[in-house]
């Protein structure tokens, strides 16, 4: 029987009171190996291509990520389409010679995929991912710099040298006024007219362990109650809907030029029987039923016109 999500979560955060986690997690992956979900790696190729594809021509541009986690294959993606030279940072350096291979092996079950995707070849493919034995090597061939453990709110980046700065399922897991020092300090690292892009994830993230409960069902809890699911910073949540990441943008000196957002139907219609906490209500059901978006905002101080689309 599927454990309920409140179980999972008091098991993650007893987890969290083990000492040496972080040494536990890396005495099993070198006894079992670390443990791949091709599905979700798939997921992650397909949307690294999509954010390449509404980025248009990256050739030559100098690209920073957010966020790199444990597999750095958006990274890799960008290496391929021709980025100049890629900067990957993450507050905690979670990737290890086992999850960089782990890496190489999705780019490379996923060769056709990419090589439609974004306009390269098997050929560059294999050779990309060919048989590492020295990470920071391969690394540098493919023009990457890992940052970890760094604060992207303080990069060590000059003002104005950046092309592009993207995200993919980050956001979310941050909280809001350092989500605003970050859109500030990206504000500074990118060139006039440069490109920011982050693709964010609003579903209930225990939804995704819990086929029981829909995508929105955190929306019922008020802050202090929701805040005991995240002692366990792993579980982080900010419940942040698509609107207020816009104003943020705003706020720091962006004209979003295009977004698309997809809202969940089967939440669009449990919403009007759902008493959502406070915090919510103001919100339009469209809002607090979209589980995901994407945004493409310039740092330009002409007015844009916004593309919007909603998918159902």
């Amino acid at each position: 029987m599927e454990q309920s999500w409140q179980v999972k979560c008091v098991i993650d955060t007893l987890k969290r009171g083990l000492p040496f986690q972080e040494h536990l997690r890396r005495f099993k992956d070198r006894v079992i190996g670390y443990q791949r979900e091709p599905k979700k790696d798939a997921q992650t190729i397909q949307d690294g291509i999509r954010i390449i594809q509404w980025l248009g021509e990256i050739a030559g541009c100098k690209v920073l990520e957010i966020g790199t986690g444990w597999q750095p294959m958006i990274p890799i993606l960008y290496s391929l389409a021709g980025a100049s030279r890629i900067y990957t940072v993450d507050l905690h350096r979670l990737m290890r010679p086992e999850t960089f291979a782990a890496a190489l092996d999705a780019i490379r079950e996923n060769r056709d995929q990419i090589a439609d995707g974004i306009s390269t070849t098997s050929d560059a493919v294999n050779w990309a991912t060919r048989q590492c034995s020295d990470v920071a090597q391969r690394l540098e061939e493919l023009r990457i710099t890992y940052l970890s453990p760094c604060d992207s709110r303080r990069l060590p980046l000059e003002s104005g040298y950046i092309d592009i700065v993207t995200s993919r399922a980050v956001l979310e897991h941050i909280p809001p006024a350092v989500i605003g020092d970050i859109f500030a300090e990206s504000r500074r690292v990118l060139r006039k007219g440069g490109v920011m892009l982050h693709l964010v994830d609003h579903s209930d993230h225990w939804s995704h362990r819990d086929r029981r409960i829909n995508a929105v069902n955190f929306l019922q809890y008020p802050d202090w109650l929701f805040r005991f699911t995240c002692i366990n910073p792993q579980n982080y949540q900010n419940r942040l809907r698509h609107p207020e990441y816009i104003e943020m943008m705003r706020a720091a000196g962006f004209v979003p030029e295009r977004e698309e957002k997809s809202i969940d139907s089967n939440c669009l219609s449990v919403l009007p029987q759902m008493r959502v906490a406070g915090k919510f209500v103001h919100f339009t059901h469209e809002d607090l039923a979209t589980t995901s978006s994407i945004v493409l905002a310039r740092t330009s101080s002409a007015c844009a016109r916004t593309q919007t689309s909603n998918l159902n």
